[in-house]
């Protein structure tokens, strides 16, 4: 368990070589900040082709942008995961990457 902001956690893992890439990532904490975090784990290398990156709570009570991020991006194919309680709603997005290389 890592406590503190996620910016400044990854940086430190990858900087102490604690991370040096990941197969799943779960976001779930402040929507504004879900596409520089995933920014920053690009940008970081922890993301590889095939990584799987999923982001809750994307339509309630919503982060568009993400949802916009990804969608538009072609470093990622997306698609959503209906909810059991609510199967109108798609709470969780699921992206994959499609970066073929590490980008350190």
């Amino acid at each position: 368990v890592v406590v503190g902001p996620a910016d400044d956690s990854l940086k430190r893992l990858s900087a102490e070589g604690k991370l040096s890439s990941v197969d799943l990532m779960f976001i779930d904490h402040i929507k504004e900040l879900y596409v520089p975090d995933l920014e920053l784990s690009e940008q970081l290398g922890f993301l590889h082709s095939g990584s799987l990156v999923l982001a809750d709570n994307v339509v309630h009570p919503g982060a568009p942008a993400y949802r916009e991020f990804v969608r538009g991006s072609s470093k990622y194919e997306s698609w959503g995961l209906k909810c059991l309680l609510f199967p109108e709603d798609i709470v969780v997005s699921v992206s994959r990457s499609l970066l073929h290389v590490y980008m350190h």
